[in-house]
């Protein structure tokens, strides 16, 4: 048996060249003889890898002193060699070298003298070659090679372990991202005739990468009509986002990649209302990342050992989201430069470039600067909200990109002491000369970023205003934008109340009412009066203004006027039972609202007897909530719950509940309100997946009534270790403020469950509240 002796003279070979190399006879790219033993060598070693390798595969070659491709395709430019050549492949046969040229690996990577030789399979990278000439080094490891650039230590590709060879596969690395991550390949590219198009390294790469290269006529952009449309669609969007937070025109590159970002997400009926990302990538899209373009944050400051007193957050505004990082790009507002964060708290409520054009706006031109206004300070910040840890990694990064300060930068005003002294009106000041006082022209508006929010709504009852001295209830009261008038007199002073007092009006005289007749010798005649109310939507904007002609039932006598007063209203346990089963069926859910509903009962007393035999007793109602019905129809189900003159109609057919709504609509005026959103202050949002019930505008009540709108929040809902006593403290001098919180909060747990325990608790110390009680109270808002 003969016995294997390739190794041996490959050996051999390689020290026939270093010894070669001692004696000063290098190699050129012409002297090709000796490529035989580093080819064989190579393709020895490679016999023992059983992996296929693709035609972009190379196998680094720390022994070869040449490149060499197999790949005619991938070859930038060729050159026939000066004198034909040869090398022996692993298989003992010959194979001629005629041409040589250059490849493009990527940005960073560009093999010269590269050899063809068509017929080898392999593709091989000499490290000699390469790092002889280029900046490039070569770090190998027990598991990988990197190929490293020498003076930015940059990585620019990585090379793994098959068999006892490095593998280097340029898909990794390559322009061409769609086949490296997706597995597709480009077959078809169509463009107009821009001239980047047509250069001759965009034809090479097409060339190389075996794309066909459509173009379209001159001037006949339809021909390319996704292209057009899709730039349409991203500038339509980064437009938007530039004009809602009236950035400066210097960030339009960052509101496009925003832009591009965003579509990237979004659902499209192209897809089966996938988004792109979700198709591309195989996972859900992760939407508490996005954010407001344009909004304030607050980025924490990773350096503050620097100084003890430097600010521990940079007043940033947000411009998009950083590529190849899991942070925020942000605009340093006070550096005026560009940094990336992950540890970022945000107001997206509150836009810095729009205030600053809403102030510029509002002021003229001749009327002097006004003194900048105290800024309110932050009561906390976290280093990360739960929003920014999903964007989050594991270590903290902020990049810092230097931009030259513009005249689109914001100069902050102060600040100073929250609490200002207030001097009297007649107060001069001495330093100053005395000048004449006019009344400012400027017309003052809500910012704009208060349009989310209900502000400055009053209450007599409130705890807020329980403890203002009386002498300043008129200037709480006059702070109020959305005031209800309290006598007939505030009332007709406004259009609107005094529309909404002729349609009552005009109500109690369709259903006959009364009837205008003299007062009877003998009789007392009752006394009326107006009773307003503001209806609002679920937004706290108002929905119609209503007035309501009640008779003064405080002069009224048990048993002569009256016996009872009775409204059905559903118990809360219903509604939230019935929203549940709609949610499960998946039924269609509808509201409705009885106009006028306290005009359709009887003045004359009721008697109430048992049903005799022989009577059908007329079912439909519910024998455990008498405000609840429901009907059958065949295969469809109906279900209607009544609170005073407020209907949900839910059922399974949309036909059914037209049919109840026409029935109940012949028998009183209804006003069909649609798909059920806001109910009791209730705030429903359907999906297919359920319905969500909040009561945002609710609790944004209860907080503003109590003065926490700047509060911290907890993590519980009571003091952990606290123990309630009903001779803790002292007692409260207003206990029906303890009262009246404790009520709300209770009505709270309908959406609120997590609080039930606690408002038990607090519920039990209505009577004789103390100031542990009150204290409770308020740490659970």
């Amino acid at each position: 048996m003969k016995p294997d002796t390739s190794h041996i003279d490959s050996i051999s070979n390689m020290l026939t060249e270093v010894l070669q190399l001692v004696k000063g006879n290098s190699h050129t790219e012409h002297d090709s003889e000796h490529f035989a033993s580093f080819g064989e060598f190579a393709g020895t070693c490679l016999n023992n890898v059983s992996a296929s390798l693709g035609f972009n595969t190379w196998i680094i070659d720390s022994g070869a002193t040449a490149h060499m491709c197999n790949n005619v395709q991938l070859f930038r430019d060729l050159r026939p060699l000066s004198c034909t050549s040869s090398i022996s492949l692993p298989d003992d046969s010959k194979q001629p070298v005629t041409h040589c040229g250059s490849i493009v690996l990527s940005d960073h990577i560009t093999l010269t003298h590269v050899l063809h030789v068509p017929h080898f399979k392999y593709n091989l990278l000499s490290v000699n070659r390469l790092s002889s000439s280029s900046h490039i080094e070569f770090i190998f490891s027990s598991s990988r090679c990197l190929l490293q650039d020498q003076r930015t230590k940059r990585v620019l590709a990585v090379g793994k372990l098959i068999g006892k060879l490095y593998i280097l596969d340029t898909d990794s690395f390559n322009p061409d991202m769609v086949l490296a991550q997706f597995s597709m390949n480009i077959k078809v590219v169509r463009t107009d005739n821009g001239s980047k198009f047509l250069s001759e390294k965009c034809q090479s790469f097409f060339l190389a990468k075996g794309i066909i290269h459509h173009r379209s006529c001159p001037y006949s952009p339809q021909q390319n009509g996704v292209v057009e449309r899709k730039h349409k669609h991203l500038l339509q969007i980064a437009r938007a986002l530039m004009f809602q937070s009236a950035v400066p025109s210097k960030f339009w590159t960052e509101a496009l990649l925003t832009a591009a970002f965003i579509i990237n997400r979004l659902p499209t009926s192209v897809l089966q209302w996938k988004s792109p990302y979700e198709v591309l990538y195989s996972k859900a899209v992760d939407y508490s990342i996005l954010k407001i373009f344009g909004c304030l944050a607050f980025a924490t400051n990773l350096q503050p050992h620097k100084s003890k007193f430097a600010k521990r957050a940079h007043r940033c505004i947000f411009v998009g989201y950083a590529t190849g990082r899991k942070g925020y790009k942000l605009f340093d507002l006070d550096d005026n430069v560009m940094l990336i964060s992950r540890d970022v708290v945000f107001h997206e409520q509150i836009f810095p470039f729009k205030e600053l054009h809403d102030v510029a706006g509002s002021v003229p031109a001749s009327a002097p600067a006004p003194d900048p206004l105290p800024e309110e300070p932050l009561v906390s910040t976290t280093s990360s909200t739960p929003a920014t840890q999903s964007a989050g990694c594991s270590s903290p990064v902020t990049t810092v990109f230097p931009c030259p300060a513009t005249s689109d930068s914001i100069a902050m005003p102060i600040s100073v002491d929250s609490s200002p002294t207030l001097l009297p009106s007649d107060y001069v000041n001495p330093s100053n000369t005395i000048h004449s006082v006019r009344r400012s022209t400027r017309v003052v508006s809500k910012p704009s970023w208060l349009n989310d929010f209900v502000c400055n709504v009053t209450s007599p009852h409130s705890p807020l205003i329980a403890h203002v001295a009386p002498s300043h209830y008129a200037f709480v009261a006059s702070l109020s934008t959305l005031q209800e008038p309290k006598t007939y007199a505030e009332g007709n002073t406004k259009e609107e109340w005094r529309l909404a007092m002729r349609a009552e009006l005009d109500a109690l005289e369709q259903n006959h009412t009364w009837d205008v007749v003299p007062l009877p010798h003998g009789k007392d005649a009752i006394g009326c009066r107006w009773v307003y109310k503001l209806k609002l939507r679920a937004d706290g904007s108002i929905d119609r203004y209503k007035a309501r002609l009640v008779a003064k039932g405080y002069s009224q006598v048990e048993g002569i006027d009256y016996n009872e007063c009775f409204s059905p209203v559903a118990k809360v346990v219903t509604v939230r039972l019935f929203l549940a089963i709609s949610a499960v069926f998946n039924w269609h859910i509808h509201q409705m609202d009885v106009n006028n509903a306290f005009l359709h009962g009887y003045l004359d007393e009721d008697i109430f007897m048992e049903a005799p035999d022989g009577f059908d007793v007329p079912t439909g109602h519910s024998k455990h909530d008498y405000c609840l019905f429901t009907k059958c129809s065949g295969t469809d189900i109906l279900v209607l719950l009544l609170y005073v003159d407020d209907i949900l109609l839910a059922g399974s057919s949309t036909d059914l509940i037209a049919e109840v709504k026409t029935f109940l609509d012949r028998l009183f005026t209804i006003k069909d309100l649609g798909v059920a959103k806001y109910f009791l202050g209730l705030e429903i949002a359907r999906s297919s997946q359920g319905i969500i019930v909040t009561r945002a505008k609710y609790t944004r009540d209860i907080v503003t009534d109590v003065g926490l709108q700047h509060a911290r929040p907890t993590t519980t809902p009571l003091p952990p270790g606290i123990k309630f006593s009903q001779d803790t403290g002292a007692r409260l001098s207003s206990q029906e403020s303890y009262r009246r919180l404790v009520g709300r909060l209770l009505y709270l747990n309908f959406t609120r469950p997590d609080i039930s325990y606690a408002t038990q608790q607090l519920s039990q110390f209505l009577q004789f509240p103390c100031q542990q009680h009150w204290d409770a109270a308020i740490y659970l808002v």
